[in-house]
């Protein structure tokens, strides 16, 4: 790009237009000059520098490539280049471009993560343009978006976002600002788009009757209508109307709504769906003799998450018990109102599943958890090692096991003797040892000699042990590795020292490990406010800001020099 960005006195302009328009012919790509004017609006905002231009560049590149919506959220755009990519996709203005397109769409994408807060988790990913495409998919990006960035954004940007010429981002800016107005959600809500009313349901001022409107009209997608149940602001009145609608994916959100009652989950569990009767079988606030009711559903699953129901009474849970099928003893163990007694019998069930949910659960009695970390099935002396409730002796057997896994969880079970950790300490399995070295119950004097292992892998997982002595920390903070700088960096054992040399380490995860450790001093959390990654400042800045509260609320007379007028400057 040299000889096309020139850094002036006005700031950075684009300069030999004729020669980029040129250039761009001759490359078949006809949208170059918008590309590169939006690039250097973005460096006239502040939110990108010289070295991260072609990085910029590329991202937007992959953006414009994208074939379908889906596949343009799936493209990867680094954290720290999350605010200058949102504003140079705001500043491009050729709307006959589909690089225009798909850029003003991964914009609204990023837009609506502003409302995730307010969607109950579990059920659909979302909000966004990628909703309901990626259910399935394994990485549900819907809930994982930063949106640090947002406060990151100078107001042109927004005044760019309220006059843009694309009305899908004009209305997905004022669907997904948690400050916008009910009526103007309203008005969004009768004319807005797909897209746009995915984040219309999902917003927090919403009037129920928008709500309840949408869930019920035929015309709005399915989509849309699932989403609407999701909505965490809805009242229990609301969702008995959604307990009724057509669709059972509608039901089946709203049976997993913590804000339905009991006879709208009354209903549901009589609902001629298995998965809707399921969710109603799980919800906390089912009735107790509707659970009843759900024991003897035909369906297994039912039973299953009707036995791990706390609400369960246990003439339910004495009846499960002998359940022929054992995902649905499985659950009556796994049960926390169940009573250890009742649950007794079954460490010895004929079933590997139930004898490993007995292993597992903090309920078995030492006798019963000694057997069980005999069991000749290894998934069962797996359970057993994990849980902090094995005897001692049982972990001491279970440590020589001949399955590394299993000497592993015995390894980190915080239960485990010291005497046994010392001899795991030496195991010829590294990732035994790692897990001794991350184990809080080990010798200040094994964590020693885990912390020189020769193998990265055990040094690190000693960095983040917060048993590990200071004067150790101290030694692995100035480690070469990087994965054992970051374990101590996040480690409130390690000195302050040590953690004001970490705030200026070169990874970006060490310092974000200074910023969340409650050792880091304040002088080291205001050198981090002025970090050169935003993520880094914004947290920083929030943790100085939780760490004042408590001196403010002691001392409420306390007054800034000028009083009101002070502040107030």
């Amino acid at each position: 790009m040299q000889g096309v960005f020139v850094e002036g006195v006005g700031g950075w302009a684009l300069v030999n237009e004729s020669e980029v328009r040129m250039l761009a012919a001759m490359g078949g790509c006809g949208h170059a000059l918008d590309r590169f004017r939006a690039l250097a609006e973005t460096l006239n905002a502040g939110l990108g520098g010289g070295r991260a231009l072609c990085r910029l560049n590329n991202r937007l590149s992959a953006l414009s490539a994208a074939e379908d919506a889906d596949a343009v959220c799936r493209v990867r755009v680094w954290e720290d280049l999350v605010p200058a990519v949102a504003y140079a996709c705001a500043f491009l203005r050729d709307a006959g471009s589909s690089q225009w397109r798909n850029c003003s769409q991964w914009l609204v994408w990023m837009l609506s993560a502003r409302l995730g807060g307010n969607l109950v988790e579990g059920v659909l990913p979302g909000p966004g343009l990628r909703t309901f495409q990626f259910l399935n998919d394994r990485f549900c990006w819907g809930y994982d978006r930063d949106v640090r960035w947002v406060g990151e954004m100078p107001p042109s940007f927004w005044d760019r976002l309220s006059s843009h010429e694309e009305p899908l981002v004009r209305e997905a800016a004022a669907a997904s600002d948690p400050r916008t107005p009910g009526k103007e959600l309203e008005r969004l809500a009768r004319c807005g788009g797909e897209e746009v009313l995915d984040l219309v349901a999902s917003h927090p001022r919403t009037p129920a009757r928008a709500l309840t409107a949408m869930a019920e009209n035929p015309r709005v997608g399915y989509t849309t209508r699932w989403r609407v149940a999701q909505n965490r602001g809805l009242s229990a009145r609301a969702l008995r109307r959604l307990a009724q609608n057509g669709l059972w994916e509608v039901r089946l959100v709203a049976a997993s709504h913590p804000n339905v009652g009991s006879q709208a989950l009354e209903g549901l569990a009589a609902d001629g769906h298995v998965q809707v009767r399921a969710a109603a079988a799980a919800h906390p606030d089912t009735p107790r003799r509707v659970l009843r009711g759900l024991a003897g559903d035909a369906e297994t699953a039912v039973r299953a998450l009707a036995a791990s129901n706390p609400s369960a009474p246990v003439e339910v849970l004495e009846k499960l018990l002998s359940d022929r099928i054992s995902r649905v003893r499985r659950g009556v163990v796994a049960n926390p109102a169940a009573p250890g007694p009742l649950v007794a019998p079954l460490a010895e069930d004929r079933a590997m599943g139930v004898r490993r949910e007995m292993a597992w659960s903090p309920k078995t009695s030492d006798d019963a958890l000694a057997v069980l970390a005999r069991d000749p099935k290894a998934q069962v002396r797996v359970a057993a090692a994990c849980n902090e409730n094995t005897p001692p002796g049982a972990l001491a057997v279970l440590a020589s096991d001949p399955d590394c896994q299993i000497r592993s969880c015995a390894a980190a079970n915080a239960s485990t003797p010291p005497g046994v950790l010392e001899a795991l300490a030496a195991d010829p399995e590294v990732g035994v040892r790692a897990c001794a070295a991350a184990n809080a119950s080990a010798p200040p004097g094994v964590l020693a000699a885990l912390a020189a292992d020769p193998r990265v892998w055990v040094r690190s997982a000693a960095a983040g042990n917060p048993s590990t002595t200071p004067g150790v920390l101290a030694a692995l903070a100035g480690a070469a590795n990087a994965d054992i700088r970051s374990g101590a960096a996040a480690n409130p054992s390690t000195p302050p020292d040590s953690l004001a040399v970490l705030a200026a380490d070169p990874e970006y995860w060490i310092r974000a490990g200074v910023v969340a450790n409650e050792s880091a001093s304040a002088e080291t959390l205001a050198v981090l406010a002025g970090d050169e990654d935003y993520r880094i400042r914004v947290d920083a800045a929030a943790v100085l800001n939780r760490r004042r509260e408590p001196r403010e609320a002691a001392d409420p007379q306390g007054e800034e020099p000028g009083g009101e007028e002070g502040r107030r400057r």
